[in-house]
């Protein structure tokens, strides 16, 4: 998935309890890496753009990271809304959808 965020504001400050994607893949400890993409939430944030969010992953493990390496979930999850918006017809799966709630 695309993971260019092309709405990246850096000049907002993102509030605690912000649910993000990793832009950057993470390295916490000896052996442990979170790749690209990886789901987190803000712990805490910055007073100004020049100091780095503190960012929870859904185990516990936390980490720091600059706004650039983040996206707003939504944002992303938009993003990859729109790129299936160009796949040909025959890729649409509504053909297999097994239970539809009306």
């Amino acid at each position: 998935m695309k993971l260019n965020q092309q709405s990246f504001n850096p000049n907002l400050i993102l509030p605690v309890g912000t649910q993000v994607i990793t832009r950057i893949a993470v390295k916490l400890a000896v052996g442990v890496e979170r790749p690209c993409g990886t789901l987190g939430i803000i712990v805490n944030a910055p007073s100004d753009h020049s100091h780095c969010y503190r960012v929870q992953f859904p185990d516990g493990a936390q980490t720091s990271l600059r706004r650039e390496e983040l996206s707003i979930r939504k944002h992303w999850q938009e993003e990859s809304l729109q790129d299936t918006a160009s796949l040909p017809d025959e890729a649409h799966f509504y053909n297999y959808v097994i239970y539809r709630c009306v």
